[in-house]
């Protein structure tokens, strides 16, 4: 955040000239913070980049709190399908984040119990204490926040063909890389082409490329099924025109082999649209065992239930029922006042 305040007052001050030197002043005579035992240091994240060496330091000298978080196990547990490449990296992190760390807070049950299963198999007998506070999710119609709205929903058909189809289509949100596996759906949607022809639902993929689908992608691109604009690729959408996909898809997917959390598929149950998932224990977790689940490698099992739900209305609208009536949203202010009450706790 300095850095970016420091680009600022030096931008600022090329294009209106030293007259205005107040924000400059006051960003260059900060006092250095000294923290006591009476602060918290917090970290929400991206620490593993730097190392724990210089926090754990500061609470040596200083005796301040620290408390530190875990999103999820992915490079320790997952490394197959982990864009950090080094497990030793994160086996050493996990390690420092327990002797580190007064309290961590995972974001979610799932996550909690596999962080304390590394543990207990890098062979610790304690600890610091894991609280699972569960992330939270946009809630639709909030005031304050512009909701896309039916002329949203008609620009977003003008502008891609596929969403003109008539038997509508699915989506699936989330960064496109290895383990969200995207792949099982490309095939699943090749399958019903090669069935159905054209009369089937588009597949769109909303989310950045990641890491470890070069492969994927080029084979994707040879395919009829995306020659024929019935698979299509999303990439920096905005707030509004993800509200109007939302809105308007026949349902939802997201197959992926691991998760801390899942926020795409509440996202889209905050919709009030079903989610396939698949079995991992936070998707189930954070679905709150509303949405149907498979294994993610079950081909026959996601072409079944995809195929049941485009073609079955009336079990579509009976499951969306159920969401409106059933499925509680977490919101971001819930995450909030939790994660104050995990110092207050202290």
């Amino acid at each position: 955040m300095y850095q970016h305040a420091r680009h600022y007052v030096e931008t600022r001050r090329k294009r209106v000239g030293p007259a205005d030197s107040e924000l400059e002043s006051g960003l260059s005579g900060r006092e250095a913070i000294s923290p006591s035992a009476s602060d918290y240091f917090v970290s929400i994240g991206l620490d593993w980049e730097y190392g724990l060496e210089p926090v754990l330091a500061l609470k040596r000298r200083s005796g301040v709190t620290i408390i530190l978080g875990c999103y999820d196990t992915i490079p320790v547990d997952f490394p197959e399908v982990s864009f950090y490449a080094r497990r030793d990296v994160f086996d050493e992190y996990f390690l420092q984040l327990a002797q580190v760390a007064d309290k961590i807070f995972a974001i979610s049950h799932a996550t909690k119990a596999d962080l304390e299963r590394v543990y207990r198999r890098f062979g610790l007998s304690t600890w610091p204490g894991i609280i699972a506070l569960p992330l939270g999710c946009h809630e639709p119609g909030v005031p304050g926040t512009r909701e896309a709205g039916p002329s949203d929903d008609n620009d977003l058909r003008g502008r891609f063909k596929a969403l003109r189809s008539d038997q509508g289509f699915i989506l699936y949100v989330s960064t496109i890389e290895a383990r969200k596996n995207h792949r099982v759906l490309v095939q699943v949607w090749q399958d019903l082409y090669r069935h159905y022809g054209s009369d089937i639902p588009a597949l769109v993929f909303v989310g950045m490329l990641g890491w470890g689908v070069d492969d994927l992608m080029e084979q994707l691109r040879r395919t009829e099924v995306y020659r024929q604009g019935l698979v299509l690729v999303l990439d920096r959408v905005s707030d509004n025109e993800l509200a109007a996909l939302y809105r308007t898809c026949l349902f939802t997917v997201f197959p992926s082999m691991y998760e801390g959390w899942g926020l795409g598929a509440v996202e889209a149950m905050s919709y009030g649209k079903v989610c396939v998932i698949s079995s991992a224990p936070a998707l189930l977790e954070a679905t709150q065992g509303l949405c149907p689940s498979l294994h993610p490698f079950d081909f026959l099992g996601w072409r079944h239930v995809v195929t049941q739900y485009w073609k079955d209305t009336a079990l579509r609208q009976a499951a969306e029922s159920r969401l409106r009536e059933v499925f509680l949203i977490r919101t971001w202010m819930s995450f909030g006042r939790d994660f104050e009450t995990l110092f207050r706790k202290h």
